[in-house]
C-alpha cells in the first residue's frame, strides 16, 4: 500500500547549515553581540546550545534564556524557536500553550513560518481550540509569504478535505509550489496523486519521477512507494533488486514498512 505523508510541523527554523556562513563568528563573538543587544546573534548562540554547537554543551536551559531575550525583544525567529522548543525538547516540559502564544507572537511579527506552526496548532486543537477555518487561512498567508511546509499543510487540506472542500487540483498546485523548492515531502505527496488518480489521470511514470525526487531528498516514505513501483513493475521496468535497494534506504531513513519489505524480498530470496 503506498503512503502519504500528513500535516508536518516545521522543524526549529535556524538550521545547522548557518555555521558555515562564512561570516558566522565564535560563541564568544555572540555572546558579546548578544549582551550588547544583537537580538540575531542572542538567536544563533540560543540555536548553538539548543542542539550542542561548536564545542558548547547542550544545554536547553541556556537555549531558552538566550531565545527568551531575543523574542522579548521582537526577534519573530527566536519566539518561533522557543515555541518549537516548548513542544518538541525532551528535556523541556511540553506546554502547548506556551508553544501557541509563541508562535502567535512570531507569526504576528511577520514570520512565515511561526504562521505555519501557529496554524497547525489550530487544526488540530493542540494549545488552543481546535478551528480549521483559522488553520486554513494562516496556512495560506504561511503559503504566500513562501513557506513552503505552509504549501504542503495547505495543500494537505485540500486533499482530505479537512475543513475545505476536498480539492485534488488545487492540493496538487500547492504541492508543485513547495516541490519546486525541494520540498520533500511535497514531491511524495505529487507522485501520490498520480499514483492514485487524483486530480490527474493515473500516470505509473510520473508517479515514479516524483517518488525518486522525493527519495533523493531523504524523504523515506518516497522510497518505500518508489520501492512499491519496482517491485510491482509499475512505470518503471521491475526490478526485485532496486525495490530492495529503495527499501533499505527508506528503512535506513526510519520508515518501518520499508523495512518490512526489505526483510520479506531478503526472505524470498532476492
Amino acid at each position: 500500500m503506498k503512503k502519504i505523508l500528513f500535516p508536518l510541523m516545521i522543524a526549529c527554523g535556524l538550521l545547522v547549515g548557518f555555521i558555515s556562513n562564512a561570516n558566522a563568528k565564535t560563541n564568544k563573538q555572540y555572546e558579546i553581540a548578544c549582551k550588547a543587544g544583537d537580538l540575531e546573534s542572542c538567536d544563533e548562540l540560543a540555536y548553538r546550545y539548543q542542539e550542542g554547537l561548536e564545542r558548547l554543551n547542550q544545554d536547553s536551559a541556556k537555549a531558552i534564556e538566550l531565545y527568551s531575550k531575543a523574542c522579548d525583544g521582537g526577534y519573530a525567529e527566536s519566539c518561533k524557536n522557543l515555541g518549537f522548543m516548548y513542544r518538541n525538547t525532551p528535556d523541556v516540559p511540553r506546554d502547548d500553550q506556551k508553544a501557541f502564544e509563541l508562535y502567535k507572537k512570531s507569526c504576528d511579527l511577520g514570520n512565515a513560518t511561526g504562521c505555519n506552526n501557529l496554524a497547525f496548532l489550530y487544526q488540530h486543537g493542540e494549545g488552543v481550540d481546535e478551528d480549521k477555518q483559522q488553520a486554513f487561512e494562516l496556512y495560506k498567508l504561511s503559503c504566500d509569504e513562501n513557506d513552503d511546509s505552509g504549501c504542503y499543510n495547505l495543500g494537505d487540506m485540500y486533499q482530505n478535505g479537512d475543513g475545505v472542500e476536498q480539492d485534488f487540483k488545487q492540493a496538487m498546485k500547492l504541492y508543485i509550489k513547495a516541490c519546486n523548492n525541494e520540498h520533500a515531502s511535497s514531491c511524495n505527496n505529487i507522485g501520490y496523486l498520480y499514483d492514485m488518480g487524483q486530480g490527474v489521470d493515473q500516470n505509473y511514470k510520473k508517479a515514479a519521477e516524483y517518488y525518486q525526487l522525493a527519495c533523493d531528498l531523504e524523504e523515506e516514505i518516497a522510497c518505500y512507494n518508489l520501492g512499491s513501483l519496482y517491485e510491482e513493475g509499475s512505470g518503471v521496468r521491475q526490478s526485485y533488486k532496486k525495490a530492495k535497494d529503495l527499501y533499505e534506504k527508506g528503512c535506513k531513513l526510519g520508515d518501518d514498512d520499508s523495512c518490512e519489505a526489505y526483510t520479506d524480498l531478503m526472505r524470498s530470496g532476492y
